[in-house]
């Protein structure tokens, strides 16, 4: 009987069953792999596949040291980092157990960390950039959400898949057959760190004048 091998999905800030990371990643992957996920936003469930392990701390500087704890005593074969920050955590284990790092790549991390500063976001944007940039140099391989944040591990020289969020429709048999109500539907998180300024900034890019946009969320 094959001998199943152990991946961690690693995020300091995502819920265990975030849709993206957990339906689309995790589920897939526990098919042939034992999967656990570690944040500090799941309620412990050691028995499930894919499973769970609780992270939670009192600063994000103690989350990292957590995930790096729990994960090690999961001895994974491969890890996956949905954050730029925790790709430090694939690192350290990296060097400690000899495990293959990943990357779910799925936001503009670099400019919605930048948006957190009001005067000094274009010295952010290029500190979180230069950071993002080296760690992704420490990579096995990566996930993308598109094609746009696919070209940043090409040229690394990094194996890369696209993973989007939601199916793409390849005919017009696919296509739903009612009127257009919004020409851009967003939900998710309504916060600086999720790059809203930048998803309304090119909303705003449009020449037509009737061009209407829903933002739900948080």
């Amino acid at each position: 009987m094959k001998t199943k091998n152990k991946i961690a999905i690693i995020s300091n800030s995502h819920l265990g069953k975030d849709v993206r990371l957990y339906y689309k990643i995790a589920k897939s992957l526990s098919i042939d792999n034992d999967i656990r996920i570690f944040t500090p936003r799941t309620d412990t469930d050691l028995e499930s596949n894919p499973s769970f392990q609780n992270c939670s701390e009192n600063s994000k500087k103690l989350i990292l040291r957590k995930i790096y704890a729990e994960t090690l005593l999961f001895n994974p074969s491969y890890v996956i980092c949905v954050e730029p920050l925790t790709i430090m955590v694939g690192i350290a284990l990296k060097k400690k157990i000899n495990c293959k790092i990943g990357y779910d790549n799925h936001e503009f991390y670099t400019e919605g960390f930048a948006e957190r500063f009001s005067l000094l976001k274009y010295p952010a944007l290029i500190f979180y950039t230069f950071l993002e940039k080296f760690l992704i140099g420490k990579l096995d391989f990566a996930f993308a959400v598109n094609h746009y944040l696919k070209k940043k591990f090409i040229k690394k020289n990094i194996p890369v898949n696209i993973i989007p969020n939601y199916p793409i429709l390849n005919n017009a048999e696919d296509n739903i057959n009612s009127e257009k109500i919004y020409d851009f539907v967003y939900v998710g998180g309504i916060h600086p760190e999720k790059g809203i300024e930048v998803l309304i900034k090119a909303i705003s890019l449009f020449k037509k004048r009737d061009v209407t946009a829903l933002i739900v969320g948080q």
